[in-house]
């Protein structure tokens, strides 16, 4: 006979092989046929194979061959026999035996001769967050409840359960979105990834707002993140993905390991965004370059240099006074030499300057859509294009040694004329005005 329960040193996360039996010749000896008394130490370990062990803090005696022990855990009684099937169904302790009287007395049936054996089976425990694949359907529908939330289960969870298919959908969009380092969708290290995500993003729709507010998001859900599309697709996205292209632009680690640096950033982006939008609209700026400020460009500009590029002020306003020049920081402009500029539409070798930095050249172009697809947004998204400028000033071999050059000066007009004659490649008198605006530019963010 044998008798196997879990014990206070179990892991919560508990994972039952199934059942198994074992001969009373693999466990410690009873000898009833004398009616003599057998003792079992709390010293002695009984293991089955489960991943759950037995530790006993009393003495079973057993006094008469027909007496049945009991044996109690928590809010589970187990009683066993040669025949008994134990099942455990309380929460992890520490297994004490106890009798009539306060005496653990008992004695197991057993037959001489024979190998009395006990069938052991443990049912899944409803401690949170459990390792999904071995445990019941408690624990599914905590993490389904999460991953509801975060809008990536969409089955029901009527009577307090999780639909499996649907949960094996949402657990498998999470491990992919989130980066979760596991070939297990219901290991510990998804239990883990879920639990630190669910509590990173108790206050979801305050994310979903800075998103929104940055150009991330579309928090309607159903209208394309911009009007002017380009693949022939109707655009929408989500804030998972809004999430993940604001970690790419502002280049942090996107993971569910990094998350609270990820939120911690975007809040520091959409802080200074503010301030930034506040300080063009309270500062009347004369300047006849600078009549229409644009503030929401201008404060996500200024924000993704100074936080993304790490530039200094001189910098920033050195690359925003030429943009100001080329389109006066609208992300929708097209070169006015289009026969109709209402109705533009985007082509790569027509010589039509478009977007912020108005650009021209077919790969230039080209590099925008890509850039744009990437990132599942419109060429005429904020975003889209200052990822194509980041880009282009750290990655392509025109523009690679320009960008150290320009970050080696520490004057806004060199650092202007440098941009101009490098990136803009235009031949013509516009410069004094990219280094007023650029002045202009400094002189509200002093």
């Amino acid at each position: 006979m044998k008798v196997t329960d879990i014990c206070s040193t179990t892991t919560p996360y508990a994972q039952a092989k199934g059942t198994q039996t074992k001969s009373a010749s693999t466990t410690p000896a009873v000898k009833s046929a004398n009616a003599k008394t057998a003792q079992l130490s709390a010293s002695n370990t009984i293991k089955a194979n489960a991943s759950n062990t037995i530790k006993t803090n009393s003495t079973i005696s057993t006094n008469s061959a027909s007496t049945t022990p009991s044996l109690k855990c928590s809010s589970a009684t187990i009683t066993a026999t040669s025949s008994t099937t134990i099942s455990y169904k309380g929460p992890s302790t520490t297994v004490k035996a106890i009798g009539q009287g306060g005496n653990a007395s008992a004695s197991p049936k057993t037959t001489t001769g024979s190998n009395a054996s006990a069938t052991t089976k443990t049912t899944a425990s409803t401690t949170p967050y459990a390792y999904l694949g071995h445990m019941g359907g408690e624990a599914k529908y905590q993490a389904a409840s999460i991953l509801k939330k975060l809008e990536l289960y969409n089955g029901n969870l009527e009577n307090n359960k999780a639909d499996d298919k649907e949960l094996g959908i949402a657990l498998k969009k999470f491990r992919d979105e989130f980066k979760v380092k596991t070939t297990s969708l219901y290991s510990e290290e998804m239990v883990e990834a879920i639990k630190k995500v669910g509590s990173s993003l108790t206050k979801l729709s305050t994310v979903k707002s800075q998103l929104a507010e940055l150009d991330f998001y579309d928090q309607n859900g159903k209208e394309k993140i911009d009007p002017l599309d380009i693949t022939g697709k109707n655009i929408t996205n989500n804030y998972v993905e809004g999430l993940r292209n604001f970690s790419r632009l502002y280049n942090v680690e996107f993971s569910s390991e990094n998350i609270d640096k990820v939120l911690g950033k975007l809040k520091e982006a959409n802080d200074m965004y503010h301030q930034v939008a506040d300080k063009v609209v309270e500062k009347k700026v004369d300047s006849e370059d600078l009549k229409e400020p644009r503030e929401k460009t201008f404060g996500k500009m200024w924000t993704f240099l100074k936080l993304g590029m790490g530039v200094s002020d001189k910098v920033a306003a050195a690359l925003m006074g030429n943009s100001f020049a080329e389109s006066r920081l609208n992300e929708g402009q097209v070169q006015s030499t289009a026969k109709d500029p209402d109705n533009y539409q985007y082509q790569l070798n027509d010589g039509i300057g478009y977007g912020l930095f108005q650009w021209t050249y077919p790969s230039r172009k080209n590099s925008l859509i890509e850039i744009a697809k990437s990132m599942n947004m419109g060429i005429n998204n904020i975003n889209a294009q200052l990822e194509t400028l980041k880009n282009e000033v750290l990655y392509s071999n025109d523009h690679k040694d320009m960008w150290i050059e320009m970050n080696n000066v520490d004057d806004c007009n060199t650092a202007t004329k440098i941009f101009f004659d490098v990136f803009e490649l235009v031949k013509d008198s516009s410069l004094d005005r990219r280094i007023r605006a650029a002045n202009d530019i400094l002189k509200i963010m002093s």
